[in-house]
């Protein structure tokens, strides 16, 4: 998988917290574009929502978790597409082409009381 996500899973407290994710694209020639979705938007926020990864780059993706109860199965879908040199808005690109690609991966949402586990590669 040419983009790779790091860490592989966070975990936060249920009361609320914030995490960085690195979204790390190891094909040095094609520029990806990616969006982000959540299981659980009432308790989670990431921003951008939509981005480019630029060939042999990195892109940081803020995770946000507002205070609520826990929950041991949020995640989110980072699903990603090629996209060309000049597109200059990652929303822009087709909704269809990012969440129709083979090319996504999940990320569990683990929080300090009842945590996800990941039974099967999605990726």
């Amino acid at each position: 998988m040419a983009v790779q996500v790091e860490p592989a899973a966070i975990q936060v407290p249920a009361s609320g917290g914030n995490v960085s994710l690195q979204l790390m694209n190891g094909n040095p020639e094609v520029r990806f574009a990616f969006k982000l979705k959540s299981s659980n938007n009432e308790h989670y926020r990431v921003n951008p929502v939509f981005g480019f990864v630029e060939p042999g780059a990195a892109a940081q993706v803020e995770v946000i978790r507002q205070n609520g109860p826990p929950k041991g199965d949020d995640k989110l879908e980072i699903c990603f597409a090629g996209a060309p040199p000049d597109a200059g808005d990652a929303k822009a690109i087709s909704l269809l082409d990012l969440l129709a690609s083979s090319r996504s991966t999940f990320l569990w949402l683990l929080h300090e009381y009842g945590c996800g586990t990941m039974d099967k590669d999605d990726g």
